[in-house]
This record gives C-alpha cells, structure tokens and sequence, in this order.
C-alpha cells in the first residue's frame, strides 16, 4: 500500500513529502530547487517547505501532452 504524504493544516510539505506527493526523489526535488526549475517553496528558519497549491500550480503550468513529440514540439515552439 502507497504511502500517502502528510501535509500541514496550512498546506505545507517538507521536501519528503512533497517527493512523495510528486513522485520525483528527494534530491531531483533539490536539484530543482537550485535550478529555479521546481515549484516555489519557503525557507523558514532554515527549513525548506512547499505550499500543495504552488507544487499543483507547477505540475499544472509543465502542460499535459499525449506523447513526448508533443512536448518537444510545445519546447521548439516557446522558445
């Protein structure tokens, strides 16, 4: 059985959970926190979080295609 994410009753994640809740690892999130790549997040007293509603934001904004040549057609087409 999955293991479902916890998130805070102001709708934060910490980094864990927001890589469950994506499906992506702990470290690709990182990652995509220093490329400017990721959804927004929040550093508070040295901890980083993420807001659901920023990281649903996110996934929303990447787009949702049928194939890959649909993507590499909208990423020609953009730039």
């Amino acid at each position: 059985m999955p293991k479902e994410p916890y998130i805070y009753p102001d709708g934060r994640m910490n980094p864990p959970n927001t890589s469950l809740y994506i499906g992506l690892s702990i470290k690709r999130l990182a990652q995509m926190r220093c490329d400017g790549t990721g959804p927004h997040f929040v550093k508070v007293g040295g901890r980083v979080f993420y807001f659901k509603e920023d990281v649903d934001n996110w996934i929303n904004q990447s787009g949702r295609a049928a194939s890959t040549a649909e993507i590499q057609f909208k990423k020609l087409s953009v730039s």
